[in-house]
């Protein structure tokens, strides 16, 4: 539930169904790894392969969670919010939240809509916290886009229910 590409151009697919990460090296001898969620049930999905750190930032709908892996060091090594390695999952700051998408920014927080709330959160991955912020309606948020060039930095979601752009 969700195809995406890094640097190297190998392939990162999210397992909706279940809890797995699987990552293709295409090639003549083409390699196929699975990765599982620490949370059982997790559901990943959607989310982006952050060409400046390599880390794959994803929602996990089922475990109410931002999901981070490192894609240059998938088993162990994690960035600098988890240096020991593996998948690190961070918690939605209120029950059932269900983030739908995730997308890193420049100053290396990370933004996560849901389509269950009209919430979006920032978490700042180095300290675990997290910001919510109430939209003006009600929204179904299916995708969150960052505009990096802006300072501050300008998130941009489509509202679903309304036909706008919040």
């Amino acid at each position: 539930y969700g195809l995406l590409t890094d640097a190297k151009n190998t392939v990162w697919g999210l397992d909706f169904g279940g809890a797995d990460i699987g990552h293709l090296v295409p090639g003549a001898d083409p390699a196929l790894t699975i990765y599982q969620t620490p949370s059982e049930h997790s559901r990943p999905r959607r989310g982006r392969v952050d060409p400046s750190t390599g880390i794959l930032w994803f929602a996990e709908y089922g475990a109410n969670g931002i999901g981070e892996m490192d894609t240059n060091n998938p088993s162990g090594g994690l960035g600098t919010s988890n240096p020991t390695g593996g998948i690190k999952e961070f918690p939605m700051p209120v029950p059932f939240e269900a983030p739908y998408d995730v997308v890193a920014d420049k100053n290396g927080d990370v933004w996560a809509g849901s389509m269950l709330t009209d919430r979006v959160v920032r978490l700042d991955p180095k300290t675990g916290r997290s910001v919510q912020y109430q939209l003006p309606a009600d929204t179904n948020i299916r995708r969150v886009w960052v505009d990096n060039a802006k300072n501050p930095v300008e998130l941009w979601i489509g509202n679903n229910h309304q036909g706008s752009i919040i």
